[in-house]
């Protein structure tokens, strides 16, 4: 143990006899874990440094080797380092734990993460004459650009730059996409199975572990840093998916357009260049081509010059940490105001939302993984209410007093919680509310309109009978809230643009919220995903014939069960019960009238499913092929790009409207009433809304799960009569795949 680092010089040039300011120093320096210990005390880990001893104020330059065997691998980037070093750079080479001479036992992307914080806060410590602080710039390659990616979301307001090359963002969480099963090697996996356990085993424990190193999945909690993901087209190490995937991530939970423009995926190919320095020719150190492999001098050059200019002229700056925000914990979460971690850090994963007023802080804290008794650490720095009193509310509950000025942690935090530290002396602040997204909201008073912002509108189609029709029976729940409920009679159903439900569950998590009454004599379709040119792939929730069950069926392209079981709550008893079904790639929960049940049972591996098709009441696919269209009523259907926590959930039970429990304006949303093409470049759209001081434009979008959002293009005209505007545009691209929103 001990109280600073130990600088071991390996290598120290003497002042070269052309440049008397130059010292190039290599160094192994040993500094200590402040989240491990072993039986000695804190455990010494190691990192190599390679910085000019005739430099001072040197902004920082952590890079990360690639993934490793007992051995370790710092080596292998020392040029790098060096490359950055010569830079301007103080390079410092993380060696993960258990390799290199860092003590502790390695665990792929948990824990071992937080030594790449520790090893830039000792050398801000005992480096300070030679580094500057506020500039820190982290890379890596293969693992270490996971490792990248990983210290990115979890210390999020940590560096000014990232650059990953190359990365996993997932271990195994995703079961097609996972490092595990699309890029591993045997060895890497064999190597996973000891460090994370084998996520085919189908234990939840494990499953929760590998939740803990899905970075992908916690892409949003940094919007601060300028991120660059580099990697080729034709990888198969670490496939581009991994990159993508953590851009869209991010961009699916953006509070406006343009929030996660800090995030850039480069995709390299043989023969791709850019002109940096302007001459007109494709120089070495400009192709955009990045092999597998610690890259040699052009190819880093080739990547770090969208940046690197501005970098080292202190123009890339550190954003603050948002005053209030919602954050995915994968395993753990440090930032400047609060620390979080989900059991030991490395055991699962939870959202929390926090924010922060003069007078008091809020967080807000759901599980996320299969374990929602999962026990919860959180710490929070109270400078900000020095020489004041603290009071601490625990679910509108006082718990405790303390003094403010220092960090104050807890272990008490669970599931559902909602804690704020308030402070005496100032004027209290209620905290802002962070609220759910809603994609889509059908409330079925009478029509089959999207009542979001969005254009997601219903259409009825029938096979015979009376077709749909609309009932004043609503849920108890729903009295003096709902004006009515949709009545399906067997031989029609309501046809969704294609949401894509299934997409989504596997990219960022999705949630279903619906009231439904029916009975058991059929087996039935109640909501539903299909192909129209593939009978085989589905996505089913709905009723099997004798059974008051409800019934969950996913099926490939290939017809092969991943799932097909019932609940073991009763739903279909001819009585309103309130169904809400949430997904993250195939880690299911389900609620029967807010109460949570089966989720083991109903959880699934997923596969390669092609859909095209979303459906209320009916399986839709080829024309030919059977529809099970579901009997009885169905109110207040809506969707979540997100997976809901328990105190949503209820409150949807609750009778609570969707558009509340989203922060939109229940008593007049903003709806897109009408959109007509008129010729090939025209569009227009016709929306109500409010008498607005800004005026609102219409997004678009033609990939709805990866909401890569666009404002629809050359406004031509704009009237505004008793709150409905018409507005002209010439048109984006349309079709079947082309949906809009409105955004002010």
């Amino acid at each position: 143990m001990r109280s600073a680092g130990k600088r071991i010089v390996a290598t120290s040039l003497a002042l070269y006899a052309f440049c008397l300011r130059a010292e190039p120093v290599i160094e192994t320096y040993t500094y200590e874990s402040t989240v491990t210990a072993g039986t000695n005390g804190p455990l010494d880990l190691v990192a190599e440094l390679n910085y000019d001893r005739g430099r001072s104020n040197a902004p920082i330059a952590v890079v990360m080797h690639g993934y490793s065997g007992s051995t370790g691998k710092l080596g292998e980037v020392r040029g790098n380092a060096q490359y950055l070093r010569d830079k301007g750079f103080f390079a410092v080479s993380v060696a993960m734990r258990g390799r290199d001479g860092s003590e502790g036992t390695r665990d792929s992307g948990g824990l071992e993460i937080y030594d790449i914080y520790d090893a830039v806060e000792a050398v801000k410590r005992d480096y300070a004459q030679w580094v500057n602080p506020g500039t820190v710039y982290l890379t890596g390659y293969s693992g270490g650009g996971g490792n990248t990616m990983a210290a990115l979301c979890k210390f999020p307001d940590a560096f000014n730059a990232g650059a990953a090359f190359f990365g996993m963002s997932d271990y195994g969480y995703h079961a097609a996409n996972g490092w595990y099963f699309d890029g591993a090697s045997s060895s890497h996996r064999a190597q996973m199975r000891t460090d994370i356990g084998d996520p085919t085993s189908g234990v939840a424990s494990v499953t929760d572990r590998y939740h803990a190193r899905a970075s992908n999945l916690a892409s949003a909690n940094n919007p601060y840093s300028e991120i660059h993901l580099f990697v080729n087209a034709n990888e198969t190490t670490c496939p581009p998916i991994n990159m993508t995937t953590f851009l869209s991530n991010a961009v699916s939970r953006e509070a406006y357009a343009g929030e996660f423009s800090n995030i850039t995926v480069h995709i390299g190919q043989a023969g791709l260049y850019h002109d940096f320095n302007s001459n007109g020719l494709s120089d070495a150190d400009e192709q955009q081509y990045w092999p597998h492999g610690a890259p040699t001098a052009n190819q880093q050059a080739a990547a770090e010059s969208w940046f690197m200019e501005r970098l080292l002229a202190g123009q890339v700056p550190r954003r603050t940490l948002n005053a209030a925000d919602s954050l995915v914990v994968a395993g753990f979460v440090k930032t400047s105001r609060f620390e979080c971690r989900a059991g030991d850090g490395q055991q699962g994963a939870l959202r929390l939302d926090y924010a922060f007023t003069a007078s008091n802080v809020t967080f807000h804290a759901e599980v996320l993984s299969l374990n929602a008794a999962l026990p919860l650490w959180l710490s929070v720095n109270t400078a900000s209410f020095s020489n004041q009193a603290v009071a601490v509310w625990q679910n509108s509950t006082l718990v405790t007093t303390f003094a403010g000025g220092g960090v104050w942690s807890t272990d008490a935090l669970r599931d559902g919680d909602t804690l704020e530290l308030r402070a005496t002396g100032q004027p209290y602040v209620p905290a802002p509310p962070v609220f759910p997204k809603l994609l889509a909201y059908y409330d079925l008073d009478g029509s089959l309109a999207d009542q979001t912002t969005n254009a997601y509108h219903g259409t009825a189609e029938t096979s015979g009978g009376a077709g749909v029709a609309f009932t004043s029976q609503t849920p108890p729940a729903l009295s003096g809230i709902s004006g009515g409920a949709l009545v399906l009679d067997g031989s029609c159903w309501v046809r969704l643009p294609f949401l894509n439900v299934y997409g989504m569950a596997q990219a960022r998590g999705v949630t279903v919220s619906l009231w439904a009454k029916g009975g058991s004599s059929a087996s039935t379709w109640l909501l539903a995903e299909g192909n129209t040119a593939d009978k085989d792939p589905a996505y089913c929730l709905g009723t099997r014939s004798a059974t008051a069950a409800l019934r969950a069926l996913v099926r490939t392209d290939t017809g092969g069960g991943l799932l097909d079981r019932d609940s073991a709550g009763v739903v279909f008893n001819s009585q309103w019960h309130h169904v809400v079904w949430s997904d993250r790639a195939g880690a299911t929960r389900l609620y029967i009238d807010g109460v949570q049940t089966d989720t083991a049972q109903l959880s699934y591996s997923p596969g390669a499913l092609t859909l095209n098709t979303t459906t209320l009441g009916a399986l839709v696919r080829g024309a030919s092929d059977a529809k099970y269209p579901f009997v009885g009523m169905v109110d207040d259907v809506s969707v979540w790009p997100e997976v809901l926590g328990s105190n949503a959930v209820s409150a949807l039970a609750s009778g609570v409207p969707p558009l509340q429990l989203a922060g939109l304006r229940s008593e007049q949303p903003v709806l897109i009433t009408g959109l007509t093409l008129s010729g090939p470049t025209n569009l227009c759209l016709a929306f109500s809304g409010p008498a607005l001081a800004l005026q609102p434009r219409p997004w678009y979008t033609t990939n709805l799960l990866e909401a890569e959002w666009t404002p629809v293009p050359a406004l031509n005209d704009s009237t505004m009569s008793g709150g409905v505007f018409i507005q002209s545009f010439e048109a984006p691209p349309s079709g079947a795949a082309a949906f809009f929103k409105i955004v002010y």
